[in-house]
């Protein structure tokens, strides 16, 4: 019952995501709401949910990729790990500019998979790395810092 609300939003981005998201790209390039919204949660030390959203948005996606089966998992797992770690390791309040490159740095791997097996466009890497950055650190900062309550008296 936990994650029902949360599978509702990933299965809501994911829909997003294949139908919509395509028509909002400039210069070939467009936002990948899976990737933003792995990296919000990580960021925010939510490995559970993390995970959720990695194991079913990344098959959800590896169903309607041309790649083999298994790459996006494969490179959302990787940054899940890289930016939960680094995070929880390594800094202790989020601020501006690690969030940013959080994001910047993510979408980079992410699209490194994709780089080397169909497209060599490095401009187009480029371009999605900075639509997922402006995106995802909007979307960071709108939706607020969702820390875990540790709390459970707190309603």
């Amino acid at each position: 019952m936990k994650y029902v609300k949360l599978i509702g939003i990933l299965l809501i981005a994911a829909i997003l995501q294949i139908s919509i998201m395509p028509n909002f790209g400039i210069k070939l390039a467009y936002p990948n709401l899976i990737l933003i919204g792995l990296i919000i949660l990580a960021i925010n030390n939510r490995r559970d949910e993390s995970l959720v959203w990695l194991l079913i948005g990344g098959l959800i996606l590896d169903f309607y990729s041309p790649l083999r089966f298994g790459a996006i998992t494969l490179s959302l797992l990787i940054i899940f790990v890289i930016v939960y770690l680094i995070f929880t390791k390594f800094i202790s309040e989020t601020i501006f500019p690690f969030v940013i490159l959080a994001f910047f740095i993510s979408s980079i791997i992410y699209d490194l998979v994709p780089f080397f097996t169909i497209n060599k466009n490095m401009m187009l890497l480029f371009y999605n790395a900075l639509y997922n950055t402006i995106v995802g650190v909007s979307l960071y900062y709108l939706i607020g810092n969702i820390k875990p309550n540790n709390n459970p008296y707190r309603l």
